[in-house]
């Protein structure tokens, strides 16, 4: 058996694994398609997941940052002040 999968690879073990669409593989399934370790194709599968949150948290702040920003009180000081009416 191969070590280990590639990116892509990894991306296409995830989708085979959550996406409905494609039948929802088992990761023994999946490691057995790419002849890998059951728990190699299972590590491949939470790794992107994690990336996905990463990824999903990074957008989320992105946008917090860019209403601070919009916020026509913006001022250094003042960003507690504004940050607490935005979370109201």
């Amino acid at each position: 058996m191969k070590k280990a999968l590639n990116d892509k690879q990894k991306l296409m073990a995830y989708v085979l694994n959550k996406d409905p669409d494609l039948g929802n593989h088992s990761t023994k399934k999946i490691g057995d398609f790419f002849k890998v370790a059951q728990s190699t194709a299972y590590n491949a599968v939470k790794d992107v997941g994690i990336a996905r949150q990463i990824q999903n948290l990074q957008k989320e702040l992105e946008e917090t940052k860019t209403e601070l920003l919009a916020s026509k009180e913006h001022k250094k000081p003042d960003l507690i002040q504004i940050a607490s009416r935005v979370t109201k």
